[in-house]
């Protein structure tokens, strides 16, 4: 496990302990047909299985966008369910909106691979990451 992959592990144990201890021993199998790229604004996207994940030019952009047209329509909400981390560009855009953020990412693979090359702790210390097998208290 390298040092990237630990620091995310212990960034998400702090809010989903049970998450982080599946994705630990998960973690020794790689994850086949994921390739990460950079992209022309300097950060990554993915491809699986050919499959562009997110904008291959300005994902973050991208996700800044979605989720300000989002926003305009769910306002005041304490508590947000989001299907789906992929690269967690739509979950940083929605820290500043939501007091808790419970992400459901069933694709452990892209999930691990991603966990081992991006540096994520600052958003991870503030989402409950819950992953197949996993479960997590919902906070009212």
């Amino acid at each position: 496990m390298n040092d990237i992959l630990s620091q995310n592990l212990e960034a998400i144990s702090q809010k989903a302990p049970e998450s982080a201890k599946i994705l630990k021993e998960y973690s020794q199998n790689t994850a086949e047909q994921i390739e990460f790229i950079k992209t022309k604004d300097g950060n990554f996207s993915v491809k699986r299985g050919g499959l562009a994940l997110h904008s291959l030019y300005s994902p973050q952009k991208e996700a800044k966008t979605n989720i300000v047209n989002f926003l305009t329509t769910s306002k005041n909400q304490a508590n947000i369910f989001v299907l789906g981390a992929a690269l967690f560009y739509h979950v940083d855009e929605l820290l500043d909106n939501y007091a808790n953020i419970y992400v459901y990412e069933s694709d452990i693979d892209l999930l691990i691979a991603y966990l081992s090359v991006q540096k994520l702790d600052k958003i991870l210390s503030k989402i409950y990451l819950i992953v197949p097998s996993s479960s997590v208290a919902i906070v009212e």
